[in-house]
């Protein structure tokens, strides 16, 4: 692996004026921010190799580092205390091999990730046990630096992909960056807050800001710089980046205007031409959104409503920008402390921690001249009254921007003007029959169904030139009358359109083999479903679909 480095180095320029508005906002940031100080400290304190109960030893060690190692999708810190129950030999051996100076850095990165995989598979720590959430050993570039870096402050820092791509865009640094999760990324990302780093100890009043809020008592003295530099990268990522364009400095503006450019415009013509829908219902939905601010798209499977959600959110901001969406699904077991905020355990205790909605509230808030998409996929699902909270009521209309108090720490809090909600529910779902009232009241309903004959599942259908295709569609839409005719079912149990999209790059071959499929593995078993007590039922449109398939 050929190691490049940097070919033309960080834009002090930039960097130098970022910094100008790091060195303001520090003061107020610290009480959020010194937790990577204290975490540094604290880890040099406890942390025991020899230890002989390596796993209380562990998260005692960590229990400071908060997100860095646990978090609703990294499940690093947990994952190396349940190792530590099946074998702790070998984990205190990957850390010692970590630890080893006298090593190749991207070896005992690479080995660390080795080993952990292994553990993973041997102890079976799989979705199938306790923790659906654990789907892999958790150990990637990003918790394995911070191993590194809570051991050697003064060497090594942080590393996650996303910064590090900000940053080399922001910085115009070209460093290289490999996929798959590659050691040499974090080994290049080191170079790069290397330079970035010097920089920082070069300034005199960063110097005494930090000098002036670190407390020897329980802050780590990071003389070097080396922890302030990675919290100057999160700053950059967090705060820096997501500010409006015409409150960033000069050069910055113009790097992030030249990416404007090179994000995808998505107007109304590209909807209708992705959504098989008419102009009159795209105006519909649109002003349904603007009205209420909250939508809900329901029909029966396969009529498209997560595909439309997204794309209706493009179509408004004119782009395909994801910087402005957030999608996430509801549960029976999804909570209020999930999705406003809540106490959640750390190594020694509990954490007052941001939920997902909150977060993306304060993010819309700080962009008032954009529009923001919150979409929630399976909306009904959730318990609504229990996952908004107190915040159910300023979800409406009228109360946008009106401020409520937070159940958890007394926060003023309000829901932007500039914040959209858009639902999917899915009608044929017989254990969701009953619909919160709240839900009723506060979202405009649109019901999306089969497009088989509109214009542009028709023009797709006649692109595709397969005969099969054009038999199954027609058998599809006999199937749905009398789907629509049943007393126990209705329109809301009707087979949608987007079981027979995305078959453009096929050749005949394969698409005569993907549509075997969708009938045998998609459509029967939703027959089955529907008609669990009429077998004759579904045997006669197994048998139509197979005249339909034999005959193309």
């Amino acid at each position: 692996m050929i190691d490049k480095g940097v070919q033309k180095g960080i834009n002090k320029d930039i960097l130098k004026e970022i910094l100008i508005d790091y060195k303001k906002d520090f003061s107020k940031r610290w009480k959020k921010e010194k937790f990577k100080w204290e975490a540094v400290k604290h880890f040099q304190d406890n942390w025991d190799i020899d230890a002989d109960n390596f796993g209380k030893m562990f998260a005692k060690a960590t229990g400071k580092t908060k997100t860095l190692l646990e978090s609703n999708w990294n499940y690093a810190q947990a994952m190396i205390i349940k190792f530590a129950e099946f074998d702790a030999k070998s984990v205190k051996e990957m850390f010692i091999n970590l630890y080893d100076e006298d090593k190749d850095i991207g070896e005992r990165i690479d080995q660390f990730k080795s080993v952990a995989k292994d553990l993973f598979q041997k102890w079976e720590v799989s979705p199938s046990n306790d923790h659906p959430e654990w789907k892999t050993s958790q150990q990637e570039l990003s918790s394995i630096s911070t191993y590194l870096w809570l051991w050697y402050p003064d060497q090594y820092y942080v590393y996650k992909l996303i910064y590090y791509k900000t940053i080399n865009k922001i910085l115009t640094s070209d460093y290289i960056i490999i996929r798959n999760g590659s050691s040499k990324n974090a080994v290049d990302g080191f170079k790069l807050y290397d330079e970035i780093c010097k920089e920082l100890q070069s300034d005199n009043e960063l110097r005494k800001l930090l000098q002036e809020h670190i407390d020897i008592n329980s802050d780590y003295p990071d003389t070097d710089l080396k922890t302030l530099t990675i919290d100057f990268g999160y700053y950059i990522n967090t705060v820096y980046n997501k500010k409006p364009i015409d409150t960033q400095p000069s050069k910055l503006k113009a790097i992030n205007t030249e990416d404007k450019e090179e994000i995808e415009n998505y107007e109304e013509d590209g909807f209708l031409n992705d959504v098989y829908m008419t102009d009159d219902q795209l105006l519909t939905i649109k002003s349904l959104l603007a009205n209420k601010k909250n939508i809900i798209l329901q029909g029966a499977p396969g009529v498209g409503k997560t595909f439309t959600a997204k794309r209706l959110a493009y179509s408004i901001l004119g782009e395909k920008n994801n910087d402005f969406i957030k999608f996430i699904q509801f549960h029976q077991n999804y909570s209020y402390e999930d999705f406003i905020m809540g106490y959640k355990p750390t190594g020694d205790g509990f954490e007052l921690k941001e939920g997902v909605f909150y977060r993306f509230c304060k993010k819309a808030k700080a962009q008032k001249n954009s529009d923001f998409f919150f979409i929630i996929d399976e909306i009904n699902r959730g318990n609504i009254s229990k996952i908004f909270g107190e915040l159910l009521m300023l979800i409406e209309n009228d109360y946008r921007d009106q401020e409520i108090t937070l159940a958890y720490n007394d926060e003023k809090f309000s829901i932007p003007e500039n914040l959209h909600i858009i639902g999917m529910m899915n009608t044929a779902d017989r254990s969701l029959a009953m619909i919160d009232y709240a839900l009723r009241r506060r979202f405009s309903f649109f019901d999306m169904k089969p497009a088989f004959d509109s214009n542009g599942f028709t023009k797709y259908q006649k692109g595709l030139k397969n005969d099969k295709l054009n038999n199954l569609i027609d058998s599809i839409k006999k199937l749905n009358i009398e789907i629509c005719d049943d007393p126990s079912l209705g329109e809301s149990f009707a087979i949608g359109h987007s079981y027979f999209c995305g078959l453009k790059k096929l050749d005949n071959n394969e698409l005569d083999e993907r549509l075997k499929e969708i009938i045998d593995y998609d459509i029967i078993p939703l027959l089955k479903e529907y008609w669990f007590d009429d077998k004759n039922k579904v045997d006669t449109w197994k048998e139509n679909f197979k005249k339909a398939l034999n005959n193309g």
